[in-house]
């Protein structure tokens, strides 16, 4: 071997990823648009990298200074750009507000279908989706979570379309009035600042070029890829929960009480900041966190940003909270009391990534009203009572209580 030669590193999953998805946009663009539409493949290799998003990328990852998007950002604007090529083919015929069912009234704000929705109109309904997406989501003890939606479609389709006006660049039609056609827009001076009657412009969630065209502004970018992987990422936690077997069921516990008042009153703390955690909208914290990046340093300030008159939740009594179904936020605090070797983790500190689970054998995971169990394999089980879970990880947790 030359002395000088070196060994290239092992490629890392975030590595691994970014090749995959570049060869498959590659791949796509030399397809045939009949090809395409006939693909089947292209969707299923759409959710496979969708999953890989959620799991290897951590939208909470540091953004270097003078930069907008971190490695996160970047895969998923390009997987949005996959996504448009993947399912592009049915977005003329999505009809959101069927799909949305009896939630399209407080989502569906706007009367266009999807496909002619201009970008602030798909950020207005992304961000309906976000304060609705908790409420689409029930618990059957037996059976799991499931939605009252459609909800791969319609994240889908909204990736999509993000996609479509991501690679694209347009004009009002007020800008071509003069006959002339969108591709020879008017002369303007290399110098000049084009003046825009465009409200998207004017706001700030698009910008415009010298020659008057408009085109997603990264910023806007990073706010929705925020909403996306968050709703993303909670969706498919909930889907693969699976239940504790039976027998770790506190009812099966002869001596099933390990939960007192002082293990109430030193977690008042941690029970306002679950309790603020679990009323913010998905993915707003993220939202909020890269918006206001160098303010950021409370969850208090995203959920009064959002609901000004906001009124934090109070704690219920110590008898209610030995009693059974009760909400789990309210629980979770005492049994951080109890197991303090298990971290909690939310949309903002790396929940469902493979990195942040992996550092300790169990972890919580914090998804609207609620609380999941997962282990370092990604495995993700759920229960009505979160004391089964804990006697789950361990089953002993009364008597060594008993014995310290």
């Amino acid at each position: 071997m030359p002395p000088n030669h070196e060994e290239s590193e092992p490629e890392g999953p975030q590595e691994e990823a970014c090749r995959l998805l570049c060869e498959a946009l590659e791949e796509d663009n030399d397809r045939s648009t009949e090809n395409r539409d006939n693909d089947t493949d292209l969707e299923s290799k759409f959710w496979s990298f969708a999953e890989t998003w959620t799991r290897e990328f951590d939208m909470n990852e540091t953004i270097e200074k003078d930069e907008i998007m971190n490695h996160a950002h970047i895969f998923g604007q390009a997987l949005s750009t996959f996504a448009y090529q993947a399912l592009g083919n049915k977005l003329t015929e999505f009809d959101l507000p069927t799909s949305l069912d009896t939630y399209a009234a407080s989502i569906c704000i706007h009367d266009l279908p999807l496909h002619k929705m201009s970008w602030q109109q798909t950020q207005d309904v992304i961000l309906s989706l976000q304060i609705n997406f908790n409420s689409l989501f029930e618990c059957d003890p037996d059976e799991g979570f499931g939605c009252y939606v459609d909800i791969n479609l319609v994240l889908g389709m909204l990736m999509a379309h993000i996609g479509f006006l991501e690679s694209h660049k347009w004009k009002l039609p007020s800008q071509n009035s003069s006959g002339q056609s969108p591709q020879q827009p008017p002369e303007q001076s290399s110098k000049s600042n084009p003046m825009s009657g465009s409200i998207e412009v004017l706001h700030g969630v698009v910008d415009i070029d010298e020659e008057g065209w408009e085109y997603v502004r990264e910023e806007s970018m990073v706010f929705v890829l925020d909403a996306l992987h968050a709703m993303l990422n909670a969706k498919e936690l909930l889907f693969r929960a699976q239940a504790v077997p039976t027998s770790m069921h506190i009812d099966s516990n002869p001596n099933p009480n390990f939960l007192f008042n002082f293990h109430r009153e030193a977690s008042l703390d941690d029970f306002y900041d679950l309790s603020m955690i679990s009323d913010c909208p998905t993915g707003s914290i993220l939202q909020y966190r890269h918006k206001f990046r160098y303010l950021f340093h409370s969850v208090s300030q995203v959920i009064f940003f959002h609901y000004p008159t906001y009124d934090r939740q109070k704690q219920i009594p110590m008898q209610e909270l030995q009693k059974r179904d009760i909400p789990q936020i309210n629980l979770l605090p005492l049994l951080l009391q109890v197991k303090t070797d298990i971290p909690i983790l939310t949309e903002h500190t790396g929940m469902g990534t493979r990195a942040k689970h992996t550092e300790t054998p169990w972890s919580w995971a914090i998804v609207g009203k609620f609380a999941l169990l997962v282990n370092n394999n990604l495995e993700t089980y759920f229960a009505q009572d979160l004391r089964d879970l804990i006697l789950y990880v361990d089953p002993n947790i009364v008597s060594s209580m008993q014995e310290a």
